[in-house]
């Protein structure tokens, strides 16, 4: 707790995050007299122990009588968890990156690609339409653990790390006396990016690494081990990630990357050229949208990956079982954004979401859902979380809780209007509106003395999933309402906006794995050296960095 308070002094307040500040303050100080009464709770009770054990010895009372005496660790214990914390459940998130909600087997997909994830769909709830906030991995994770709108937060690029106003999901979560762990497989997961405050635990590997669920996952189960050796009764929250089904698909072997294709090395040979070039040629790209037979394999490829990942993740699962039991868990499975390639669908906001309660809160609901059909979005996690925990969620979420959703008491129009944006490769934003029907999507041209000007896309989700056909002169009602979300939105967050700290520079290894991985052209090249020691050091006193580089 004292590595917390200093934490929490270090904290920029601004006016409008004033009320973020009291959050804080107000737990921190309802803690702190919580530990002072459990102060003395425990010196009286050590008193009484200590005349118990005195008559005990005077009076030679035999052993069972010692057993209506509460040991002095149990009573150690029990007053430094607040209001009963030890009926909270265990958290567990699971970041499959890269994953399109369509190719999921639980989302109807033809191929069996994820039967593990399905069964935990099976018991939990599936979003048939979940939608990220931001189209990559680093704005969309912290919108994840922030619930703010990109635009929000300001981490859109990789020179941005998450400034330390935001409050975070883990952060929140530690205050209420959680264990908080995360296992990534670095790359854009890394600590440079700000993802690490309130996690006790944050591993990672270099930014210029990105790994799969076989490297994160064995470190969890070692830290779950650890806990239990230790006997520790808190409940923990656990964030899991891995790059499984991120191109180019080093990570899986040939036998899932032929799953469902004959193996033919020529094509292979020539898919993975394409898949090392596309990125930076109009030709690659139009080679592999013209070939049946190369779309075809990518398409197999990415399958095999997925299927790979759910592996991993039943195994993982598996191994949790035999820790801690399942049943006492929340469990979140979900993916940042879809696939980055073309010939894999345009929406790479649509992204798989399920959440599976624990007994202890499924019980409760008379009437739970077990499909939700209306939209969310990944930033409304967070909300539902700290809702279901009986925890007040804190001012600058922007994201909705979905248990009014999930115990069937929303409204009709409830998260009628979604809001998500993404930066193209040149820096420019486009900002998108979508409701059950339609998405409207707004492109900033550059800015000339006449004003700012957009140019207008919009999209009939229901009969156009492809988004193959801009409708917006057909419908320009339509365009006009949601421009009019779209603006009213924009002045709801004008003021809530942070301004991102500085990440550093790209280092020339990072820039070759990020290209790698599909990112950036070569116009893009902010290479230099970079440093970020002097944040890990300003980390140390409140979180355990873990690198294996």
């Amino acid at each position: 707790m004292k590595n917390l308070k200093c934490k929490m002094k270090n904290k920029i307040i601004t006016p409008h995050f004033a009320a973020v500040s009291n959050f804080k303050k107000c737990h921190c100080e309802r803690w702190r007299q919580r530990r002072q009464s459990a102060a003395i709770s425990i010196l009286y009770k050590f008193c009484i122990s200590l005349f118990g054990f005195y008559i005990i010895v005077l009076f030679g009372c035999n052993a069972a009588d010692d057993k209506a005496t509460p040991s002095t660790s149990e009573s150690i214990k029990q007053p430094t968890r607040p209001d009963a914390i030890g009926a909270r459940p265990n958290i567990l998130m699971i970041s499959m990156d890269c994953v399109a909600a369509s190719h999921l087997s639980c989302y109807g997909y033809p191929r069996l690609t994820t039967p593990n994830v399905d069964e935990v769909a099976r018991q939990g709830i599936l979003f048939t339409q979940a939608l990220t906030q931001g189209d990559w991995t680093i704005p969309s994770h912290c919108s994840l653990f922030t619930s703010l709108y990109p635009i929000s937060h300001g981490v859109n690029s990789r020179t941005d790390r998450l400034n330390n106003q935001a409050l975070t999901l883990a952060e929140i979560l530690k205050l209420y006396n959680y264990d908080t762990a995360a296992f990534t497989g670095g790359g854009d997961l890394n600590i440079r990016y700000g993802y690490s405050q309130g996690f006790d635990i944050y591993y990672h590997r270099d930014a210029s690494r990105w790994c799969p669920f076989r490297d994160s996952i064995p470190r969890a189960i070692n830290w779950l081990n650890a806990r239990r050796t230790t006997h520790n009764a808190q409940p923990f929250f656990l964030f899991l990630h891995g790059y499984d089904v991120h191109r180019p698909y080093s990570s899986i072997s040939d036998s899932y990357r032929h799953r469902w294709i004959s193996e033919h090395p020529e094509i292979d040979l020539r898919l993975d050229e394409i898949m090392s070039n596309w990125r930076f040629s109009k030709k690659f790209e139009q080679d592999l949208l013209s070939s049946p037979v190369l779309r075809q394999h990518q398409i197999a490829h990415y399958d095999g990956a997925i299927n790979y990942a759910d592996e991993q993740i039943g195994g993982f699962l598996a191994a949790l079982e035999k820790i801690e039991p399942l049943d006492n868990m929340m469990i979140i499975i979900f993916s940042d954004h879809g696939s980055i390639e073309k010939i894999l669908g345009k929406d790479r906001f649509h992204v798989p979401l399920i959440i599976k309660l624990p007994l202890s809160l499924k019980s409760a609901i008379s009437n739970p859902q077990s499909k939700i059909n209306t939209q969310v979005q990944l930033i409304d996690i967070m909300p539902t979380i700290i809702d279901y925990l009986s925890i007040p969620i804190p001012h600058q979420a922007q994201g909705r809780s979905l248990k009014p959703l999930i115990e069937n008491t929303a409204s009709p129009n409830f998260n009628k209007y979604v809001f998500s944006n993404t930066t193209e490769d040149d820096g420019v934003f486009s900002f998108r509106v979508r409701t059950d029907k339609w998405k409207l999507v707004c492109t900033p041209f550059p800015q000339t003395e006449a004003g700012q000007h957009y140019a207008v896309q919009l999209y009939d989700c229901v009969n156009d999933q492809t988004e193959d056909k801009n409708v917006a002169q057909e419908y320009p009602a339509v365009v006009t309402e949601l421009e009019k979300q779209l603006c009213g939105l924009w002045k709801e967050i004008e003021n809530q906006r942070i301004k991102p700290v500085a990440a550093g520079k790209i280092t020339p290894e990072m820039l070759k794995a990020i290209r790698q991985h599909g990112y950036w052209t070569e116009n893009d090249n902010s290479a230099g050296d970079i440093s970020v020691k002097k944040h890990e050091t300003e980390m140390k006193s409140e979180t355990i960095i873990i690198t294996d580089d």
